[in-house]
């Protein structure tokens, strides 16, 4: 394909076993090293994985790990995480599982079955691979006394990926020999993204909590105080509050000539679990999805359909809407998102399409 590894603009040679998230790893290592040997100033360091985003070129070793893990199918995978998630506190005992969109597992084919459980594998095999890199950086830091006055956050920047189609791509075949150099490849597609998101609804570009609502694991030893350690934070926030996290970590002043900031510091959050990052509304909006949230109370809607209204409290899963019960509300926060998307330039109620946009422009040349 024309897509390349670049240091700045600098177009760079990979060798034969290079590997995106090894190598991205250790390129963060390097940063640091120089970062620290310079001064002791803090260091901010943005390590953006391309995995587990599709081509899912899972590493052979870390694929057989999970090879034959996923013959029960996605329905027995999202029922089993959903009883994890209530045994150790991640969701309260009232809260529904979302009911999956995807096909009866029994009706499919052996050899489908067959084919989908290796598609997971690599999809976990990916992941797992992330995780054994974090663990390389959390050594790394820790060896160069760094690690207790670092915050590290941890996240994904949106829900499981159902592109693929319902029953993804790939095979086994395609794990061993991925056609690399290309964006083909193994894609996890919309049934298995529904069991990742479990309990959720929908997935990645839509902003229903499957596809906005992912969990951030933050590590800051000298920040957090050790009774909060392994504990639950039910605040709030969006990645606009990093931004102002990490001018207030630093004691930087955020330049006057700029567009105003967004979002609010975490800091006091990460502190105190009782203490809320936003008590104003929030807004966003992607593909012309769009949701504002205020306290517990969640307005959304899917790109051409009617705005939905949720009580995250009562409701964490978005199955009852209550848009027509209490429209009054509903009506109040539609004109609050319009009031916040005008001057911020998000296209309504026509979206921008970004893709079309690239295509004229690129015919253009």
């Amino acid at each position: 394909g024309d897509r390349g590894i670049t240091e700045g603009n600098t177009p760079i040679a990979t060798p034969e076993d290079w590997y995106a998230t090894d190598a991205f790893t250790e390129k963060a290592i390097e940063y640091i090293d120089q970062a620290t040997a310079k001064d002791d100033n803090p260091f901010f360091l943005y390590l953006a994985f391309n995995s587990p985003h599709w081509p899912l070129n899972a590493k052979w070793e870390d694929y057989s790990k999970y090879r034959g893990k996923y013959t029960a199918g996605w329905q027995e995978l999202a029922n089993q995480r959903f009883k994890k998630q209530k045994e150790i506190g991640l969701f309260d005992e009232d809260v529904k599982q979302a009911p999956l969109q995807a096909p009866d597992w029994n009706k499919l084919s052996e050899s489908e079955r067959d084919r989908l459980d290796a598609v997971q594998a690599a999809y976990a095999g990916c992941i797992d691979n992330i995780d054994q890199n974090i663990g390389r950086l959390v050594t790394y830091l820790e060896s160069k006394g760094q690690l207790d006055n670092s915050l590290i956050f941890f996240l994904s920047d949106n829900g499981a990926c159902q592109e693929g189609g319902i029953l993804g791509q790939g095979d086994e075949e395609m794990v061993k020999n991925p056609p690399l150099e290309t964006v083909a490849g193994v894609r996890q597609g919309l049934a298995w993204a529904n069991a990742s998101n479990t309990p959720f609804r929908l997935f990645k570009h839509f902003v229903h909590e499957g596809g906005a609502c992912t969990p951030m694991i933050a590590h800051w030893p000298e920040g957090i105080p050790e009774k909060r350690n392994g504990s639950f934070n039910r605040q709030h926030a969006y990645l606009p509050d990093f931004m102002a996290t990490c001018i207030d970590l630093s004691g930087a002043a955020y330049p006057k000539n700029l567009p105003s900031l967004a979002g609010n510091s975490l800091v006091r959050t990460l502190r105190n679990p009782k203490k809320a990052t936003h008590i104003e509304p929030i807004f966003w909006e992607h593909e012309g999805n769009a949701a504002m949230r205020n306290g517990d109370l969640k307005l959304v809607r899917e790109y051409e359909k009617p705005w939905e209204l949720y009580d995250l409290a009562h409701d964490r899963t978005e199955l009852l809407n209550l848009a027509e019960s209490e429209s009054n509300l509903l009506n109040d926060m539609v004109n609050q998102w319009e009031e916040w998307a005008r001057p911020t330039g998000v296209a309504f109620p026509k979206r921008f399409n970004m893709y079309q946009f690239l295509r004229e422009k690129k015919n253009q040349r």
